[in-house]
């Protein structure tokens, strides 16, 4: 690992112009005898490029309205995000329940939430899926092009039922 330099802290911030290489940055705080007091890393991505879903809960109930969350993200094997992936990812949801809602943070777009495609921002999707009328199994899955699917399970079951699947 080579090093880049150190340098005295000016307000607060030690300012380092790098060339970009792929791999990993770490920077560390040290204190007056060179011990490290503080360390923080920034990686790059590598390898297969996939989405990911992160599904707040795993249970809905029958006939609540209640909604469920799911943050996607491009991500590479390690699961780490890679931000600069903007492009479209599609929705699909099987079973009693329904897409509520479905977009990023990307201010500059016409596309309508309430459609199954959206494009990403900085890597990143929102879902909000609404439980349905009768209970049973959810297949939530999202695609994009040049990347493994993501697919998650939810469930939809009747109030009063054990939350433990």
């Amino acid at each position: 690992m080579a090093e880049i330099g150190q340098k005295r802290l000016k307000d607060f911030r030690a300012v380092f112009c790098v060339r970009y290489e792929p791999g990993s940055l770490i920077a560390e705080v040290m204190d007056s005898d060179d011990k490290v007091m503080s360390s923080h890393s920034l990686s790059t991505g590598y390898g297969t490029m996939k989405l990911t879903a992160y599904p707040e809960k795993q249970i809905l109930h029958v006939q609540s309205g209640e909604l469920c969350y799911i943050p996607v993200e491009f991500t590479d094997e390690m699961g780490l995000l890679l931000p600069a992936m903007e492009q479209r990812v599609d929705a699909c949801v099987e079973g009693p329940a329904k897409l509520l809602g479905f977009g990023s943070a990307l201010y500059k777009t016409d596309e309508s939430f309430d459609k199954a495609g959206h494009f990403s921002y900085r890597g990143r999707c929102l879902a909000v899926i609404q439980a349905g009328e009768i209970p049973g199994k959810v297949c939530v899955s999202f695609h994009t092009e040049g990347a493994e699917s993501a697919v998650t399970e939810l469930h939809v079951i009747n109030k009063g039922e054990r939350d433990a699947l």
